[in-house]
């Protein structure tokens, strides 16, 4: 019975032509790439005490804007990590460069660079900044896009002088040009 349904169905299906491509094409391996992107998330300065005591976790917001040609990539992240209410936090500006994967739609980055930290205490009276401080900057993430629009986990931070070093980890979402 089956069989008698399916023989008509498929007389009737439009005949297509097959065809192939000759020869290896590099495909989009030097294309240039290029997003916005924001982010939030836990951070720490201290991730081991975190771990074992489960207190000092900050709120960590980021943005900034990345591009890469081919595998080669380019980042500048804002991030500010924060003790909700009272307590302490540090604020970052970072130009990083790295690598990321071939992918188009889902790949991989890793980034390192210079940052500029400043350390932060928040109480009732207000919010005191600290002196600057110039820091080591990093950020490793994994995306998932889809033509204009995606979404990222990333490992970002800085290490730097006393008060000024953070882990954090983030989900953010991402605007720009991912690939065809």
């Amino acid at each position: 019975m089956i069989a008698s349904m399916l023989g008509p169905a498929a007389l009737g299906l439009p005949l297509i032509k097959a065809g192939g491509q000759s020869g290896a094409t590099l495909g989009h391996t030097t294309a240039w790439r290029g997003w916005a992107f924001a982010r939030l998330g836990g951070a720490s300065s201290a991730p081991v005490s975190v771990a074992t005591s489960g207190g000092g976790v900050l709120t960590s917001l980021s943005a900034g804007v990345a591009a890469s040609y081919g595998m080669v990539l380019g980042m500048v992240r804002v991030t500010d990590s924060q003790q909700l209410f009272d307590g302490p936090g540090v604020r970052d500006n970072a130009l990083l460069v790295g690598a990321r994967s071939r992918g188009d739609h889902l790949f991989g980055a890793g980034a390192v660079g210079i940052g500029q930290a400043t350390p932060s205490e928040s109480s009732d009276a207000g919010t005191s900044y600290g002196t600057q401080q110039a820091a080591f900057a990093y950020d490793f993430s994994a995306h998932a896009d889809y033509d204009v629009l995606g979404l990222a986990l990333a490992v970002s931070g800085v290490v730097g002088p006393t008060k000024t070093s953070y882990v954090a980890v983030t989900l953010g979402v991402e605007l720009g040009w991912f690939g065809p």
